[in-house]
């Protein structure tokens, strides 16, 4: 079961530190603030060797907001600040409709990308240095929360087991995506099960608190093909899915320039890249890429940033519905 702290105080205990240090420490920084601890230590995550990290709401945040750096013994203390009301602020623009998996809910609509997921996180397993202070989100923002965070990393799944495909069909070393899809699948059912202060650092503690079966981890981390990660996703109770149909060919956003008889895109502001035929950067699902353009020169234009894969949130949910 997921570890749950009731607040700072006894979270900090597992360090030796005290709220009462951490205000002392930070003086006027942390004046006419709420104070919350966040990150590893709030989550139940943490050891005696982890930082000290917290989130600090005002009526009025110092413009250019960035994080800084305090030292408490041999603690560091990271703290950040932000506009009271943030956290409800942030739910507000989240899905809340959801559909219910074998495993757990998952919200539909598209996923996060890793930086909003883990704000969320650290925001939903925040816990408040006074007592009387409530915690940053409610009940039903904390389940909408943990849908959506279920959904970013099911994203991913999909993302990576495409990639997977692509250099598949090419005839080229696919382990890593495989392996990595299977590592996503294992952080969706963490966060299904009320794990919801995520990092890859993290999938272990995550999964031996979520309680997740010792045979299907060891199992995810075996997988090295495609093959391989469909015995896995059974195991997992995933929604059965096929990689092509769920992700479309997104074209990049590059400059073109014509030079000698060619045409060439300025990928990143730094490279020139020469085009293939205008046929192949189109927009389309990667089923279609995969019949009209040869999978080696998919695969090439993923590996210069031509064109990127992105999941299909209709198409998702239609296969979780």
């Amino acid at each position: 079961m997921p570890v749950v702290q009731t607040d700072a105080s006894a979270a900090l205990a597992i360090i030796g530190v005290t709220t009462e240090a951490i205000r002392e420490l930070l003086g006027s920084a942390a004046e006419g603030g709420r104070l919350y601890l966040v990150g590893s230590l709030a989550a139940g995550l943490g050891s005696r060797g982890s930082d000290i990290d917290i989130h600090i709401f005002t009526e009025d945040p110092p413009a250019g907001n960035t994080p800084m750096m305090f030292f408490l013994d041999d603690h560091i203390v990271d703290f950040l600040y932000f506009k009271h009301g943030a956290p409800s602020a942030a739910c507000t623009t989240l899905s809340a409709r959801t559909v219910e998996l074998p495993f757990g809910h998952c919200a539909l609509g598209r996923g996060l990308p890793f930086k909003q997921q883990n704000r969320l996180s650290r925001w939903v397993t925040a816990l408040p240095f006074d007592r009387e202070e409530q915690l940053l989100l409610d009940a039903d923002q904390r389940r909408t929360v943990g849908g959506v965070l279920v959904r970013s990393a099911l994203d991913e799944v999909v993302a990576f087991a495409a990639m997977g495909t692509v250099l598949d069909a090419a005839k080229m070393p696919s382990r890593m995506f495989w392996r990595r899809a299977a590592r996503q699948t294992l952080h969706a059912l963490c966060r299904a099960a009320g794990e919801l202060y995520i990092g890859e650092k993290w999938l272990w503690r995550n999964a031996r608190h979520a309680g997740l079966d010792p045979s299907l981890l060891d199992e995810g981390q075996r997988v090295r093909s495609a093959s391989e990660f469909t015995a896995f996703a059974v195991h997992a109770q995933l929604p059965a899915f096929c990689p092509e149909e769920l992700v479309r060919l997104r074209v990049g956003d590059f400059e073109r320039f014509s030079l000698a008889g060619g045409v060439y895109g300025l990928v990143n502001d730094s490279r020139l890249v020469l085009l293939p035929h205008t046929g192949d950067l189109e927009e389309r699902s990667l089923a279609d890429a995969l019949v009209q353009t040869s999978p080696s020169l998919l695969a090439e234009m993923l590996a210069e940033q031509l064109v990127s894969l992105e999941p299909d949130p209709t198409a998702i949910d239609k296969e979780l519905l």
